[in-house]
């Protein structure tokens, strides 16, 4: 599939069995700005472009996971970064979940015994 997989998915979240779809969840509006510093430091080759559009692609992947609670979402490349990165700061991360979700939002990563998590995500840019 073409186009900007991220858009499409903020635009709507197909839910499993069903021929509806639901908006997705408000974008988090928390502050990452420390979150966003740390990369800056660990990735200098990183372009500022490349790292703002991290950072909005990490919250719509929130909002996406938000949107449904028992979607397994399992982001990769620059999102993943962001979420890592978020979650050292483990106490900004706890409250920021809290504050969005109502619950803590656990990291799951990318295997062999969840493959299916990133062909259900769709939550990658194209490079």
């Amino acid at each position: 599939m073409k186009g900007n997989l991220m858009d499409q998915a903020t635009a709507s979240v197909r839910q499993q069995g069903t021929e509806g779809t639901r908006p997705v969840a408000e974008l988090p509006a928390f502050d990452l700005s420390r979150i966003l510093a740390r990369i800056r430091k660990e990735h200098p080759d990183w372009p500022e472009e490349r790292i703002l559009r991290a950072e909005e692609d990490y919250r719509r992947f929130l909002a996406c996971a938000k949107a449904d609670r028992y979607a397994k979402l399992s982001p990769f490349g620059d999102v993943d970064t962001v979420w890592h990165t978020h979650i050292v700061y483990t106490r900004q991360y706890h409250a920021d979940c809290d504050a969005y979700f109502g619950y803590y939002l656990h990291h799951e990563p990318f295997d062999e015994t969840n493959r299916d998590f990133a062909r259900r995500s769709a939550l990658v840019r194209p490079e």
